[in-house]
């Protein structure tokens, strides 16, 4: 086999927000090894039950984890999910694996992921190919929750996007790690999809860069902006506007989006669970700004250039996960508790005050300075 033939094996285990975060990595494997295949092996999450909601989401599609073919092929030739990480399936994996010659692996991770975790998928490489360079591991990991005061003091804690790119850093030769200006995330989607959300434009009478999307969805509830609010900044915008607005998500957004479209039948349409990922990617393109809950649709109008104000919940810290191109549009509001870091639920008996307490007026502020951009 050439050197041309030769595979780089890139493990990520994520949803579609942290899928997207990881592209600048990719995209610093593609540019600096041009003549390598790249193979990447992924999972929705490491949880079971995590897993089992990404799933359930995500049943109707056609492919398993639909985010990943955006990445096809500029930034990967070929990619294997994982339906979990049982002996099994890594015995599979490894048969799968021993077909290609491997050059190396880059394991890619959250900023100070815990070294728990780290150690496992080491563990888990070492088992699917002995004998390869593993790369992306070295940096400073956490133990548990209670020392990420002391890392974001030491400017360890960085944004989402740092941590899959420290490989760089890692590797015998050096490569230039990226400017915040260089971070590029090259996702596109099907030229099917491209064409499918031109007609609906045309279809439903919407121009170009003259709807806004809305994206009130989230997988957890203590993610989610209250729905009142979503159908008071559409009233707002129907009435002070000539916008009309897209409502994306997935089936179990339906309801709360045919309570928005209900404030203007004529203005606004509900898509919720009716388009894939790559249909939405594609009106994103197109969009003037998309505004949702913190998640995998901010992240994805970010990676398709469209402007975003994402309501950010008090999880994690300032300049953690806020959309790489629109940090400054992005909004989170200062409380008590914050940051929590529990990913599953909101345990303050005032519940969801960091999301409760961000008010319409803060949200209409930051689409006025989108509106009134050339």
């Amino acid at each position: 086999m050439t050197d041309r033939e030769k595979t780089i094996v890139v493990w990520r285990s994520a949803a579609l927000g942290d899928f997207i975060l990881a592209c600048p990595a990719l995209y610093e494997i593609r540019k600096n090894f041009p003549d390598r295949r790249v193979l990447l092996l992924t999972i929705s999450s490491g949880d079971k039950k995590q897993r089992d909601k990404v799933e359930k989401i995500y049943a109707s599609s056609t492919v398993i984890l639909p985010w990943v073919e955006l990445a096809k092929p500029a930034l990967v030739d070929e990619y294997i999910v994982l339906q979990d990480t049982s002996l099994a399936s890594l015995s599979n994996l490894k048969k799968e694996i021993s077909k290609h010659e491997i050059d190396f692996s880059v394991i890619m991770l959250d900023p100070c992921a815990p070294y728990l975790g780290r150690l496992k998928k080491i563990l888990m490489m070492k088992f699917i190919s002995p004998f390869t360079k593993i790369y992306g591991w070295r940096s400073r990991g956490s133990l548990n929750s209670n020392n990420k005061k002391q890392l974001k003091t030491q400017g360890l804690l960085k944004h989402h996007v740092h941590g899959p790119l420290t490989f760089l850093n890692e590797m015998e030769t050096k490569h230039p790690y990226p400017r915040d200006s260089e971070v590029k995330f090259q996702l596109s989607p099907s030229e099917e999809d491209e064409i499918w959300a031109k007609n609906y434009l045309v279809e439903s009478d919407v121009v170009n860069d003259e709807f806004i999307i809305f994206g009130p969805g989230a997988i957890h509830d203590h993610k989610m902006w209250p729905l009142e609010n979503f159908i008071r900044l559409a009233s707002m915008l129907c009435q002070d506007s000539n916008y009309k607005i897209i409502i994306l998500g997935t089936k179990q957004d339906y309801s709360k989006a045919e309570s928005i479209k209900g404030i203007a039948p004529s203005k606004i349409c509900n898509l919720a669970g009716s388009t894939s990922i790559g249909q939405s990617a594609a009106l994103m393109k197109k969009a003037k700004l998309f505004i949702g809950n913190d998640g995998g649709a901010a992240h994805l109008a970010d990676a398709m250039g469209c402007k975003c104000i994402s309501i950010i919940p008090g999880i994690e810290y300032p300049d953690s996960i806020e959309p790489w191109n629109s940090k400054v549009l992005s909004i989170r509001e200062e409380v008590y508790c914050a940051p929590c870091y529990n990913f599953i639920a909101c345990e303050n008996k005032e519940k969801f005050i960091c999301m409760k307490d961000i008010s319409v007026n803060k949200v209409m502020k930051n689409i006025n300075i989108v509106i009134e951009m050339k």
